[in-house]
């Protein structure tokens, strides 16, 4: 007669399991912090803006509601003054220029999420800490929630990407509008700049005449650099704190797609291609230690190109809103 056995696999078998955990892969949440400023320090020349990040950056946070009551956010714009000046002892009474302004009306909400870590049982029957587990799969969900508003919000519409990685739905959603709080708008007509052959046009109309052959290229942006140079009321450069040069060689940032990139990259000779990453490092190297020049990215007429991690993408003859 056999002797008792415990076979391998059997109920009876000792399970060790391992104490190591793998999150999924995903895709870094660096968007939104990229392009936000510190907060100023508090002193009484900035008391008026303590409750709002610096003003130099794409985006500007506003935490006034933060500690006080109100779902409803007043921000409002002072327009630049223009006009002729006062010549000499001419009287000046009665000719002062009236201050115009403009105002935009920013909802805020509440979004939660839950993850279910079990119960007493269930931790007891592991060694894995559940409850830590989903405390850091909340920290980089809210991250990354955070950073898909943001792009949604800036590109004026959610696109067609619907991938494991996106947590915002489709606009299709019955709580897209809900999850998104504010409105979704597209940007206005005249800032669409459409990549057609060789040309860059401006226009909402333009999008009809985008093909697969119309890849971003250096004269592009090129193209782009004088649109922004020569419009009467420019687009505000990016001051990062510890660059130099950013009172006198204004920068703008240009965030683009690893296939926009590939496309820029494809269409470029060698030394034009050197070029581009070399103006990107020289800019760095005046001193500037901010997140925006790290890695590889490019720079061509002020214009920091970088690649993004996550897009917004339309599929073929798809219909999207052009103003």
């Amino acid at each position: 007669m056999a002797g008792t056995q415990v076979a391998s696999g059997d109920a009876l078998a000792v399970k060790l399991y391992s104490a190591a955990v793998f999150a999924n892969t995903q895709r870094k949440n660096t968007f939104t912090n990229r392009m936000t400023g510190p907060s100023p320090s508090q002193s009484d020349a900035e008391s008026k803006i303590r409750n709002q990040t610096s003003p130099d950056y794409p985006i500007v946070r506003v935490t006034d509601l933060s500690d006080t009551a109100g779902d409803q956010l007043t921000v409002d714009l002072f327009h630049t003054i223009g006009g002729k000046p006062i010549v000499g002892d001419r009287q000046a009474e009665g000719r002062g220029e009236r201050l115009t302004t403009s105002t935009q009306e920013v909802k805020i909400d509440l979004l939660t999420k839950v993850v279910d870590a079990g119960g007493k049982m269930t931790a007891k029957r592991t060694k894995h800490n559940l409850r830590r587990i989903a405390l850091a799969q909340l920290v980089n969900y809210f991250a990354k929630l955070n950073d898909q508003q943001t792009l949604v919000h800036l590109a004026g519409n959610r696109g067609f990407d619907s991938g494991p990685d996106w947590v915002v739905p489709l606009a299709t959603d019955a709580d897209f509008a809900d999850i998104m709080i504010n409105a979704v708008k597209a940007p206005t007509y005249n800032r669409h700049f459409v990549a057609d052959g060789t040309a860059l046009v401006r226009g909402g109309a333009q999008l009809a005449s985008i093909d697969s052959t119309d890849l971003l290229a250096l004269e592009h942006i090129d193209a782009l650099s004088v649109m922004l140079s020569e419009d009467q009321f420019k687009l505000q450069p990016i001051k990062i704190d510890d660059d130099p040069a950013a009172e006198d060689e204004p920068m703008y940032l240009l965030m683009v797609s690893h296939r926009a990139w590939h496309g820029v990259a494809t269409k470029t000779s060698g030394q034009n291609w050197r070029t581009f990453l070399q103006n990107a490092w020289n800019r760095a190297s005046y001193g500037s230690k901010h997140p925006l020049f790290k890695g590889e990215a490019g720079m061509w007429g002020n214009i920091l190109v970088r690649k993004m991690e996550r897009n917004v993408r339309f599929s073929p003859s798809s219909v999207i809103r052009s103003a």
